[in-house]
């Protein structure tokens, strides 16, 4: 996405955890913040996949970043927040920021589904990005309203591939 922004005269910078590089190699440039943020990845490792403490633990986790990502943005000045976590764009829009929210998937949980539908009443959020009809399906089925949501499907860039020895 970082891409397609760039290729239309866009300015934009990308957020990111500290020691996580999220962008090797691109053939653009954009300006890289890096957002200090603990990570319970350590903790994670002995709550079993399945345990509602995870989804809480990384809802936490992800709504900290946001929060100290968020923070930086606006003392920075930024117009729009573009991210792929609705923790994020939930803290966003109750600043008013500008936000649009991307989602490759519909949340699983029903107070997760609830809140998404609320996050769509906002007037801040500006449109939820989807990868695949899908998506967008499944965020018809839970409520949204279809004004809300614009399907641009995933892609690859193959000629990063080209070189690669082929699978014989």
């Amino acid at each position: 996405m970082c891409s397609a922004f760039a290729d239309n005269g866009r300015e934009l910078s990308l957020f990111h955890r500290k020691g996580i590089d999220q962008h090797s190699g691109p053939s653009y440039s954009v300006e890289s913040v890096q957002i200090g943020s603990p990570t319970l990845d350590r903790l994670l490792f002995f709550v079993p996949p399945e345990s509602r403490l995870r989804g809480l633990s990384l809802t936490f986790d992800i709504g900290l970043y946001g929060y100290r990502a968020l923070r930086r943005a606006t003392r920075m000045g930024f117009s729009r927040i573009y991210t792929r976590e609705w923790q994020i764009a939930w803290l966003s829009t109750r600043r008013n920021l500008p936000t649009v929210l991307e989602l490759h998937e519909v949340p699983r949980s029903s107070l997760w589904r609830k809140i998404l539908v609320g996050l769509v009443q906002r007037k801040s959020l500006l449109k939820i990005i989807t990868i695949s009809d899908g998506v967008r399906n499944g965020l018809l089925e839970i409520g949204v309203d279809s004004e809300n949501i614009f399907v641009a499907p995933d892609s690859v860039d193959l000629a990063a591939y080209r070189d690669l020895a082929s699978q014989a």
